[in-house]
C-alpha cells in the first residue's frame, strides 16, 4: 500500500485507481438519494425536509446507492433531537421511538421541528444528510366520554329535570364537541340531551315501575370524528306515603287511609288517592217524620216514617232497632216494617204510661257499617178518655173503671247510660317487628268499662279478626296491647273495642303493615366459597365472612353490612360511617354523613383511595 490509503496496490490496480495517490482509493462513497426521490423537499442548502403526521411512528425509508455495490449501513449521526429517533440499519426505515403528539411537543425548541443527521456507510466511507422533521397536527377523535357523576333521577320529578352532565376530552386544541343520543339503546326516547352534554328527562319516572333505563350517547368534534358509549340512568326511590301510616304507597293496599282498599275504591268507583272520596260513605243523618204518639191508637198504627240521608244515592238501607239494652229504651213498644215505617206494638195510655218515650235506632247500609240515632217521642193525651173533674164517671157518663190498656212499661232511669265512646290510636312497630296498639276511652257512657282490647284482621271489614284483650288499669283512659308473629309484608286492619254495661263499641278503623322479611345474608347470593372462610362476589370482590354479621373486605377492611328490602346494601366502617351501594352500581358509593358520591379506586400501598365527586378530589 504505497500511498497508505488503506487499499493494497493490488486492489487499487484491479479497481483502476492510482496505487501511488492516497486520494485515489479503490472505493467510491455511497450516496443518500432522498433528494432524488423527493426533490421538492431538499432546499438550496442541502437540508432535507420531512413533514410527518402526529401519532405515527414510521417516518420515511431512507434510500442510498453505492457504485461499488457494497453493503450499506444506515444510522443517525446526531443533532439536537437524536434521542427521539431510531433507524433500521439494514433497511433504512426511520422511526420515532414513541408516537409524537402535536399537543405535547417534545423537540428541543418545542416548536414541532426535530433536527437530525442521517448517515449511510459502506464500511469504508460514509455520507451524511441533515434533515428537519416537521410535525403536522392531525384531527383526533374525542375520548373518555363519561358522566361527571353517576346518572340518576328521583322519581316523580317533572319533564325537563336535569339528569346529569356528559363530558368528553378532545386532544385537539380549540375543538368544538357536540353531544347527541343515538340508536342502539332501548330508552333514548325518555331523555333529551343538549349539544353541550346536559341530559334531561322527557318523562316522569316511577321507581316502582322501573328502576333503571339504558341510553346511548355520541359525542363528535367539528370534523365529525366521534365516540359512542352506553349509559345506565338509575331512578331513585322517593318514599311516598300519602296517609302517613308508615307504609309506602307502592306497597299500601289503602293509599289514602280511608279504610277502603285501592281495589274496592277503583271498583266502586272512587279515588284511592283521596281520603275524602271513599268507596262507601256512612249515612249522614237518620230522621223520623213524626215525634208524637197519640194514646189509645190501635196496635199497628203508623207513628212516622224513617228517612236515611246518604251521599251514596245508590245505597239501600234497613232501619232497625238497636236493642242493646231494653232498660234504657222503649224499642219493644214499637215495630219497624220493611218500608222503614214506625208502628205501635201496644195501645198506649197517657194516664199510666210515661209521657216521654226513648228509641235507639240504627240504619244498616248495604255496603258496610251502620249509623245510630236516638229519638225522643212524646206521648200525647187524648182528652176524650179523661175522668171529669170531681167525679168517678168516665167521659161517656157511665159509672165504670178506667180503661186499663195493660201497657205498663218501665220508665227510663233518671240517669241514662250509653255505649262507651273510644278512639283507635296509630300503631307503632319496634325494631323486633312487634306491633304496639293503643286505644283511648273518650267517655265510658256512664257505665264502667270492664273489657277492652283490639280486633285485628287482614280483611278491611274485620270478618275474621284476632281478638286481643288489653290490660285495663284503674281510672286509665288509654290502654295498650302488643301483637307479633304476623305474616310479613302484609297490611293488617284493626279497631279498638271497649265494653261497658250497655254493650260493646268500637273505635275507628286503622291499619299497619308488617315489614318485609329480610334475610340478612341475601346480599351474599352467588358468592363463591374460597379457602379459610373467604368468599368472592363478582360485583363486590373478595371478603371473609366472620359468621357474626361483620365481614373483612380484602381492600376496604372491616365492614358492617346492612341489607335493604330492595337488594341494596349499606356498609359501615369507623372512618366513613354509612355508605350505600348495590350490585350494578359498585364501586360507586353514596356516603350518608355528607351526601357525597364516592368512587372506590382500590387499595394502593396499604391505603384505601376514594374519589369524591363533590370535592372533585381524592381522599
Amino acid at each position: 500500500d504505497d500511498d497508505n490509503d488503506g487499499y493494497s496496490d493490488t486492489e487499487e490496480i484491479a479497481y483502476g485507481s492510482d496505487p501511488l495517490d492516497a486520494n485515489s482509493p479503490a472505493n467510491t462513497a455511497p450516496q443518500i438519494t432522498l433528494g432524488n426521490s423527493y426533490p421538492n423537499q431538499l432546499d438550496a442548502n442541502g437540508m432535507f425536509h420531512i413533514v410527518h403526521a402526529e401519532n405515527k411512528t414510521h417516518i420515511i425509508k431512507v434510500t442510498a446507492t453505492d457504485v461499488d455495490g457494497d453493503d450499506l449501513n444506515y444510522s443517525i449521526y446526531g443533532w439536537q433531537d437524536i434521542h427521539h429517533f431510531e433507524i433500521n440499519a439494514s433497511s433504512g426505515d426511520l422511526y420515532f421511538k414513541q408516537a409524537p403528539n402535536f399537543e405535547e411537543l417534545t423537540d428541543h425548541n418545542k416548536d414541532g421541528m426535530y433536527g437530525i443527521v442521517l448517515r449511510v456507510s459502506d464500511g469504508h466511507v460514509h455520507t451524511d444528510q441533515p434533515a428537519w422533521i416537521w410535525l403536522q397536527n392531525e384531527n383526533e377523535a374525542p375520548t373518555d366520554l363519561n358522566s361527571s357523576v353517576p346518572l340518576s333521577v328521583s322519581e316523580n320529578l317533572p319533564v325537563g329535570t336535569v339528569v346529569g352532565q356528559l363530558t368528553a376530552n378532545d386532544p385537539d386544541a380549540n375543538s368544538s364537541l357536540t353531544y347527541t343520543l343515538v340508536g342502539g339503546a332501548n330508552d333514548n326516547h325518555l331523555f333529551s340531551i343538549d349539544a353541550n352534554g346536559t341530559l334531561k328527562a322527557t318523562a316522569r319516572f316511577d321507581y316502582e315501575s322501573n328502576t333503571s333505563y339504558a341510553i346511548r350517547v355520541k359525542v363528535r368534534d367539528q370534523y365529525n370524528l366521534w365516540v359512542k358509549e352506553d349509559f345506565t340512568v338509575n331512578v331513585l326511590n322517593v318514599v311516598e306515603d300519602l296517609d302517613q301510616d308508615g307504609i309506602e304507597d307502592a306497597y299500601d293496599s289503602d293509599i289514602d287511609g280511608d279504610g277502603y282498599s285501592n281495589e274496592i275504591e277503583l271498583a266502586y268507583p272512587s279515588d284511592p288517592l283521596d281520603a275524602n272520596s271513599v268507596a262507601d260513605t256512612l249515612p249522614t243523618a237518620l230522621t223520623l217524620s213524626n215525634l208524637e204518639v197519640m194514646e189509645n191508637l190501635p196496635i199497628g198504627s203508623v207513628v212516622g216514617q224513617f228517612t236515611v240521608i246518604d251521599p251514596d244515592i245508590n245505597d239501600s238501607h234497613i232501619v232497625k232497632f238497636n236493642d242493646i239494652n231494653q232498660n234504657i229504651s222503649h224499642n219493644h213498644l214499637f215495630t219497624i216494617d220493611a218500608n222503614n215505617t214506625l208502628r205501635t206494638a201496644v195501645v198506649f195510655d197517657y194516664e199510666n204510661n210515661s209521657s216521654t218515650i226513648h228509641l235507639r235506632v240504627k240504619a244498616k247500609q248495604d255496603q258496610a257499617g251502620v249509623f245510630w240515632e236516638f229519638f225522643t217521642l212524646s206521648l200525647i193525651d187524648d182528652p176524650s178518655d179523661n175522668l171529669p173533674t170531681g167525679g168517678d164517671q168516665t167521659t161517656d157518663g157511665n159509672n165504670s173503671s178506667p180503661i186499663d190498656d195493660q201497657n205498663e212499661t218501665t220508665p227510663p232511669p233518671s240517669k241514662e247510660i250509653f255505649l262507651p265512646i273510644l278512639q283507635t290510636l296509630a300503631a307503632q312497630t319496634d325494631a323486633n317487628g312487634t306491633h304496639h296498639l293503643a286505644g283511648k276511652i273518650l267517655t265510658d257512657g256512664g257505665s264502667p268499662v270492664f273489657d277492652a282490647g283490639f280486633l285485628v284482621s287482614k280483611k278491611i271489614f274485620l270478618s275474621d279478626p284476632i281478638r286481643i284483650t288489653a290490660l285495663l288499669e284503674s281510672n286509665a283512659t288509654e290502654y295498650h296491647a302488643s301483637v307479633g308473629g304476623l305474616s310479613p309484608n302484609t297490611t293488617y286492619y284493626f279497631r279498638a273495642f271497649a265494653v261497658n254495661g250497655v254493650g260493646e263499641n268500637r273505635g275507628a278503623l286503622k291499619k299497619f303493615r308488617t315489614p318485609k322479611q329480610v334475610v340478612l345474608n341475601d346480599w351474599q347470593k352467588g358468592a363463591v366459597n374460597l379457602a379459610d372462610g373467604w368468599k368472592t362476589l363478582d360485583w363486590l370482590g373478595t371478603y371473609r365472612d366472620t359468621g357474626h354479621i361483620w365481614i373483612y373486605h380484602s381492600e376496604m377492611g372491616w365492614l358492617y353490612p346492612s341489607p335493604m328490602e330492595d337488594g341494596s346494601l349499606w356498609l359501615w366502617n369507623e372512618p366513613d360511617g354509612w355508605r350505600w351501594t348495590q350490585q350494578g352500581l359498585y364501586p360507586y358509593l353514596f356516603r350518608w354523613r355528607d351526601s357525597s358520591w364516592l368512587y372506590f379506586q382500590g387499595k394502593f400501598g396499604g391505603r384505601i383511595i376514594l374519589y369524591n365527586y363533590s370535592t372533585q378530589s381524592f381522599e
